[in-house]
């Protein structure tokens, strides 16, 4: 991802930490990886949750909270 994007360092004191090299660029792609599979793995998780919930009909928390106060604003004007 940071290749494609060209997002390159070049660092003059350290050779193996220079990302400009065939090293440094293969040593920025070893370490991108598990990242980069991590990143995968938690877009997996969360779609699988987002399309287990979505069997099982649930007023959202929004919705219960305006009947609430629909309710007390009723109340309230049957008091005064």
């Amino acid at each position: 991802m940071i290749a494609h994007k060209k997002a390159l360092a070049k660092v003059l004191d350290k050779q193996w930490l220079d990302l400009t090299t065939p090293m440094g660029k293969g040593l920025l792609a070893f370490l991108s990886t598990p990242a980069e599979d991590e990143l995968l793995r938690m877009t997996r998780r969360a779609n699988e949750g987002r399309e287990g919930a979505s069997h099982f009909p649930v007023a959202s928390q929004r919705a219960r909270n305006s009947k609430r106060k629909l309710m007390l604003i009723a109340a309230i004007g049957t008091l005064g």
